[in-house]
């Protein structure tokens, strides 16, 4: 039926595919995506054909949306390429047609929803350039097959709106498929991580579906599953190359009275700890102990906020802790 994706005029085939995916949020909201796989009247078109979207619905609003691109969600690419490439073959992998197997993730509350899902790979710009094709490798099964990429789209306001959608793997010449999502998002502190595992394979199709409109190739050695997780907060190259070591900054100001800043950096995401200690070996105070992802840090040391009675004057020292590496500094209190 038309009329149930309430922004395109699609009539998706709900029982074509088994490619659906739900995860229930704590607040006992149900979020399910699908392959949108049906027919429809694209975005400035007169006449119906094919269309291959990807689809969110939850439980509360109870409205079908398309959240991918509708440039993306064609049957041809416009450079002579077509899903299906007439009745002796055709150019999607297995059931992969179009855009394909979607995955859901959460935050706890439902608030936000990270959708990632399997599509064509451009050589160019999104939707607007030649999918990449494979030619096929001249086996008898052989068969041209357009390489896929991993798309993402999110919605932080309960799946309400959603962000434009984004590539999240898209490596030239590989197929990225088959994603799956950790059902929850994770924070650490202001990032936002949300974990996944896909198949990379370099040469596209399903050996095993061998039939006259298969066309599937052969199978591939390189084959491999991987892990990988999305950040709202990715490094800059700069980051990148100062990050690559564990570094702990002399305290300022040192001499302190009563107060002073330590600052220190570390590579990758660790528990960390950060005590003061007196000459004695004594533990004065804890300023840290937690799990910090990688990046640079800065705490303040305030003796008046320490539960001993009385801190005297004299030497400290400070000591950070994170994974296999440790280093300590001495400052020196006046009062």
């Amino acid at each position: 039926e038309y009329g149930q994706v309430i922004n395109r005029d699609y009539a998706p085939y709900f029982t074509n595919f088994s490619q659906v995916n739900y995860n229930v949020s704590n607040d006992g909201v149900t979020h399910l995506v699908c392959n949108g796989y049906g027919e429809g009247v694209l975005p400035g078109a007169v006449d119906t054909t094919n269309v291959f979207p990807i689809l969110y619905w939850n439980s509360n609003h109870q409205n079908w949306i398309a959240i991918s691109d509708p440039s993306t969600e064609n049957v041809t690419d416009g450079f002579g390429n077509y899903v299906v490439g007439g009745s002796t073959f055709r150019l999607y992998s297995g059931n992969g047609i179009g855009q394909a197997y979607p995955n859901v993730a959460t935050s706890d509350d439902g608030r936000i929803i990270f959708v990632v899902w399997q599509g064509f790979e451009y050589t160019g710009a999104l939707g607007n350039s030649e999918w990449n094709i494979y030619p096929g490798d001249g086996s008898s099964n052989s068969g041209p097959i357009y390489y896929t990429d991993l798309y993402y789209a999110f919605s932080n306001d309960y799946g309400v709106t959603w962000a434009d959608p984004s590539i999240l793997k898209g490596d030239a010449d590989v197929m990225e498929q088959y994603p799956y999502l950790a059902r929850r998002i994770e924070f650490l502190g202001n990032e936002v991580r949300v974990h996944y595992i896909y198949q990379e394979d370099v040469i596209p199709g399903l050996y095993y579906v061998l039939s006259p409109n298969g066309g599937q190739n052969s199978g591939s050695d390189d084959t491999r599953w991987l892990y990988d997780f999305w950040s709202n907060n990715p490094p800059s190259v700069e980051d990148e190359i100062s990050l690559n070591k564990f570094t702990l900054e002399q305290n300022y100001p040192n001499p302190f009275n009563p107060s002073t800043k330590i600052s220190w950096q570390s590579a990758v995401g660790s528990w960390q700890t950060l005590k003061i200690y007196d000459v004695l070996g004594n533990e004065v105070a804890i300023l840290v102990n937690e799990y910090r992802p990688a990046g640079k840090y800065e705490v303040e040391f305030n003796v008046a906020q320490v539960s001993r009675p009385e801190i005297a004057n004299g030497v400290y020292f400070y000591q950070l802790t994170t994974g296999n590496f440790i280093q300590t500094k001495k400052m020196v209190l006046i009062k």
